[in-house]
């Protein structure tokens, strides 16, 4: 044990601190202790994603009973719906643990996990979150009204507003990248639809419909 200055509300004051050899010995018991945490952790959330999906199917497809035991899981662990996701995807993406550490053995932490994730190749197509029936996909297009767009872009900014503070880098840049693709095709076909509606009304009036040119 040591002993030092420090400044406490603007004044100094003497202190007992330990000495750099035995803060280390100490440390270095604490690192080994939070290590096999993060490893554990990683065990129990790859443990968890693979019982969920043994039971209500992986996270590329959907079944009407996987809300109710999402939520179930959600609440009993005090967790969220993203984490919940997150540790199915783990599991669906990896044989075992065994072969996620033999693929990438320095990834050793949740977090480092989370950033993984959406560079990996999944086993299926697409990714559910066990809410609905079908793929995902099947029910979009069957009542493609403005009511129902309206519905799906409100649970999006929903959904976005609980899940933000959690998502990674990569995920926000992925995410980023597919919401400006959809942005780009919605741009393109206002502009493809105004012009038809411009040249419709043009000729409705009998006037000329003028072509912009670069000269």
């Amino acid at each position: 044990m040591g002993s030092g200055f420090v400044i406490e509300n603007g004044k100094s004051a003497h202190v007992n601190l330990l000495c750099e050899q035995e803060f280390d010995q100490r440390f270095k018991s604490l690192a080994d202790q939070w290590h096999a945490h993060e490893k554990k952790g990683l065990e129990s959330r790859f443990d968890l994603g693979k019982l969920l999906n043994e039971h209500i199917g992986p996270p590329t497809t959907r079944s009407k009973r996987g809300k109710g035991v999402v939520a179930k899981a959600c609440s009993e662990l005090k967790t969220t719906k993203f984490e919940v996701s997150r540790a199915r995807n783990f599991a669906h993406a990896f044989e075992s643990i065994a072969d996620f550490v033999g693929k990438h053995s320095g990834v050793t932490t949740w977090a480092a996990v989370k950033e993984l994730l959406p560079t990996v190749r999944q086993k299926g197509r697409g990714q559910g979150d066990g809410t609905e029936t079908g793929s995902g996909n099947e029910g979009a297009m069957k009542d493609p009204t403005p009511k129902k767009m309206d519905r799906h872009l409100k649970g999006f900014s929903e959904e976005f507003l609980v899940v933000q503070s959690f998502l990674s880098m990569a995920e926000l840049d992925n995410l980023k990248s597919r919401v400006s693709g959809i942005l780009e095709h919605v741009q393109f076909y206002h502009f493809q639809r105004s012009g038809a509606l411009a040249a419709k009304a043009s000729i409705a009036g009998n006037g000329p419909v003028i072509h912009s040119q670069v000269r």
